[in-house]
């Protein structure tokens, strides 16, 4: 009888790495292949700082010009990227049945996928009246990553975008003083859109615009990968 027992707490021991491994090989088969990929729409001067920015936080990226982009790239995609360097009318609705998160520096293409209803309910700070900081309107949010209050995310001041979301979402930071002019926007998943259909994925309204990217300093940098962490998760 005492012989027998080490030899089932080995057999009891093997099941154990053989579940455990079935388990691990369950997760591994539920991830999406295209979780890494990335489509990026755009094509302006800063674009490629924040295309390396994403291979630095090991995406593939696939770089399409609007006129380029079909929906076609859109399905073999794990998250989107609408450049404001990207012309809304050129994408049309090619990217409207994507299934995978979006990320907008693009007011107006957040129009199209009626993620914002109109223009205006969006705007920008540029040139002489742009922003050199951003506020924390939710610091518990996953995005704000730690930081609270009145954050500087550029080294000088930078071009940026706003918007006032009128569907359910969250203002994670707004221009500095003007909480209901939200810089960083948040929307579930499932969250209703201005068509009434829940949104199949999550979406994220962001600030920066017009060749600004080259000015990004690392509070800024650290924002935009809890900004990319949380949408694509």
């Amino acid at each position: 009888m005492k012989r027998t027992i080490p030899v089932l707490l080995l057999v009891i021991l093997m099941l154990m790495l053989l579940l455990g491994a079935c388990s691990s090989g369950a997760k591994e088969a539920s991830t999406s292949p295209n979780a890494k990929k990335a489509l990026f729409v755009g094509g302006g001067n800063g674009d490629p700082f924040l295309i390396q920015r994403l291979k630095t936080l090991g995406f593939e990226v696939n770089a399409k010009a609007d006129s380029e982009v079909t929906a076609e790239d859109a399905k073999n995609a794990g998250l989107i990227y609408i450049s404001y360097t990207a012309k809304a009318t050129q994408i049309g609705t090619k990217l409207a049945a994507a299934t995978a998160p979006i990320i907008y520096s693009n007011a107006k293409a957040a129009v199209v996928h009626n993620l914002l209803k109109s223009e205006d309910q969006a705007g920008t700070f540029v040139h002489e009246n742009g922003l050199k900081s951003i506020d924390i309107v939710d610091k518990k949010h996953p995005i704000a990553d730690g930081f609270s209050g009145n954050v500087e995310v550029f080294s000088k001041i930078g071009n940026s975008s706003f918007a006032t979301p009128t569907i359910k979402a969250t203002i994670v930071a707004s221009a500095p003083g003007e909480p209901g002019k939200g810089t960083i926007i948040a929307f579930e998943k499932g969250t209703a859109d201005t068509n009434g259909k829940p949104l199949p994925a999550r979406q994220v309204f962001y600030y920066v615009f017009h060749d600004s990217e080259t000015k990004i300093n690392e509070n800024g940098w650290k924002l935009f990968d809890a900004m990319v962490k949380w949408a694509a998760s």
